[in-house]
């Protein structure tokens, strides 16, 4: 190595360590001037391509060290940091970062997300979110995505506190993470594994619709056939055109028969409307809307209804689907059904229609 070619601390302290290193000098006499000299080298205005170097070296290596077994390591460096109020993400600032050394952007500063799907393992550094970390693959801080093509999502920090309201992805029914793609404009909240999914553009689901539904990527105000209501930032749409009919992508996944703690006495069953009459929501008391979908009694003498959110909530129903499953001979629980014809208008509530 020509050290005449290397800027004068890195030189000397090349030089110094190669003296120490073969015994031609005390270590109490150097260690303060190796020291001294590491300082003056880390601080000069243009790094030296050789200081690049051992700093991209150590770097990997920490990598291999920190998470062997993965696949890949997929830096994170989000631009901005919001928090959830009343459903909705507001930022709160720029992501902040701590110091301007890169020396100091080793794994224990490192903010670890997890494993994903694929096997690669998602991190930010805390040190400088970014700046110093070109050796690693990066996720990128603006993308376009099928699902939501007319506006870029962004990669944004989550301040998120166990306490706290959540919000779940637009692609799945998983929880948002941390760090996530979001659309201020639209308030699309997108996980950062589903960004790695292309969206399927046509499904068959025989069970709900006769005919293939394709993915319909936009935020227009529809109305889902199945749950009645709009939401048109929760999830995917999927549409037949000719039918007119359309469907939020987790309403797919409805259960066609269950039982629910507001009427132990029957099972409820999925129907796709209602005939004309005015029907109550026997959980939220709520006016149904008859042109769409939801839930009622499968005994002809009951008319017991319930709107389909309202039915599958996880505080009256046990998540089991009991389609195909044998009905057992059941007593009556408690009093005689209230739900029955001539005792329908106990559901009538003075409460405002339930908005679609």
């Amino acid at each position: 190595m020509d050290l005449d070619s290397q800027p004068k601390p890195l030189s000397e302290l090349i030089s110094l360590v190669s003296l120490r290193i073969s015994g031609g000098d005390s270590i109490e006499d150097s260690e303060s001037e190796i020291i001294s000299l590491i300082g003056e080298t880390k601080s000069l205005n243009r790094e030296p391509e050789l200081i690049s170097l051992i700093y991209q070296v150590l770097s990997l290596v920490n990598s291999i060290a920190s998470a062997s077994n993965l696949k890949e390591l997929i830096f994170l460096y989000p631009q901005e940091e919001v928090i959830l109020e009343q459903g909705k993400f507001h930022v709160v600032e720029q992501v902040p970062w701590r110091n301007n050394s890169k020396w100091r952007c080793f794994d224990e500063r490192w903010q670890v997300f997890r494993q994903d799907r694929r096997g690669s393992f998602q991190f930010r550094c805390q040190n400088c979110n970014g700046q110093y970390h070109n050796e690693h693959n990066k996720a990128p801080a603006e993308i376009k995505h099928p699902l939501h093509p007319k506006h870029s999502l962004h990669l944004v920090l989550f301040q998120w506190k166990p306490s706290k309201e959540t919000r779940k992805s637009y692609c799945c029914d998983n929880i948002i993470s941390q760090v996530f793609y979001y659309c201020w404009a639209c308030d699309i909240a997108i996980n950062f594994d589903c960004t790695k999914d292309q969206p399927v553009l046509y499904i068959d689901r025989p069970k709900w619709h006769d005919h293939t539904l394709a993915l319909f990527p936009s935020e227009a105000s529809v109305t889902c056939n199945l749950c009645a209501l709009v939401h048109a930032t929760s999830c995917p749409f999927y549409t037949c055109t000719p039918c007119n009919f359309v469907v939020h992508e987790k309403c797919l996944s409805l259960p066609r028969v269950i039982k629910i703690s507001r009427h132990p006495q029957h099972r409820i069953s999925f129907k796709p409307s209602f005939v004309q009459g005015d029907w109550v929501c026997g959980v939220c008391r709520r006016k149904i809307n008859t042109d769409y979908g939801g839930y009622s009694c499968i005994k002809d003498e009951c008319l017991f209804a319930a709107h389909s959110k309202c039915a599958t909530q996880s505080n009256v129903w046990d998540l089991i689907d009991l389609e195909g499953v044998p009905e057992e001979v059941e007593e009556e629980v408690g009093p005689v059904c209230d739900c029955k014809r001539r005792d329908h208008t106990t559901f009538q509530s003075s409460r405002s229609s339930f908005e679609t």
